[in-house]
């Protein structure tokens, strides 16, 4: 989330197929250098949750960034982010309580609502029973692998996998009951909000998936955040829970971290990490040197 999703969630939607990928040069990584006083250097790499096999490999300084450092840290412990306990807990979380199901929430535009998930492959009974957040990630995640883009090759989950085949630490900043009442707790209003959007403009959400995909292969910070902005305009309060809250939680362990004997890697999703509401300007309001690595290769 999925986690941009500052969470991809809201801002990820994408309705079709999309065209084959053609061969393209190496993404070029939203990564950061952090240097301490005692000569420390750890990295801070965003990722993008959901990948095509065509955007590895990941450019040599991601690559180097990963060998030196000892310990990877992940949003989720990885033990935690594929547990069967916690996708058990996110399906008990989605539950509408009873009395309320998308048919009388959505009202007229539920019939709306089955023509779209029908075009994304997604039975609309099978959601009808379901908050109105869980059936807008299902419908992103659906769409997103219709268009070539797969959870299993986002950075965090190959990086996650790396690092336990080469025997570093791993851990995580959060915990999945953190990361889902992130997105559970927003207000309904703005769950049927985002929700709407979808009913509302499929046609634009094809285009939403592969534009911000882009803007992460391109390395492009503001473009993503502009981007952001304009898919969460209608969802203040769900990108305060997602985004804001969670970067100030996390901030008091990102500073342990830099301050440990471990060379450390942070892999978050991209939209932790940039703009005025990001780890990388809070690390350098509170007088980490912090700064972009790879301009050279752009």
């Amino acid at each position: 989330m999925h986690r941009l999703f500052g969470f991809l969630v809201a801002a990820l939607s994408a309705l079709g197929v999309a065209a084959p990928a053609a061969v393209e040069a190496r993404p070029v990584p939203l990564l950061w250098q952090v240097e301490t006083a005692d000569g420390r250097t750890h990295a801070l790499l965003g990722s993008i949750h959901v990948m095509r096999a065509e955007d590895y490999p990941l450019a040599p300084a991601v690559e180097e960034a990963f060998a030196r450092a000892g310990h990877v840290v992940f949003e989720l412990d990885p033990t935690e982010a594929t547990s069967p306990t916690t996708a058990l807990r996110l399906a008990t979380a989605a539950q509408a309580p009873a009395g309320e199901d998308l048919a009388s929430l959505l009202g007229s535009d539920y019939a709306s609502f089955e023509r779209v998930a029908a075009a994304q492959g997604v039975p609309a009974a099978a959601l009808r029973g379901m908050r109105p957040w869980f059936a807008s990630l299902t419908l992103a995640l659906s769409a997103a692998s219709r268009a070539g883009l797969e959870s299993s090759r986002g950075v965090d989950m190959v990086l996650m996998q790396r690092a336990r085949e080469a025997g570093k630490r791993t851990s995580g900043l959060e915990r999945a009951d953190d990361q889902i009442r992130a997105l559970s707790g927003a207000p309904l209003r703005e769950q049927l909000a985002g929700l709407r959007r979808v009913v509302a403009e499929p046609a634009r959400l094809h285009e939403d998936v592969l534009r911000l995909h882009a803007l992460w292969r391109a390395g492009d910070a503001d473009g993503l955040v502009a981007a952001v902005a304009e898919e969460l305009a209608e969802q203040p309060e769900t990108y305060r829970r997602i985004n804001v809250e969670r970067n100030r939680a996390w901030l008091p362990r990102v500073e342990a971290l830099l301050r440990g004997d471990d060379d450390v890697l942070i892999v978050v999703g991209a939209l932790h990490l940039v703009g005025d509401d990001g780890l990388v300007a809070a690390l350098r309001e509170r007088g980490w040197s912090v700064t972009r690595v790879v301009e050279a290769e752009k």
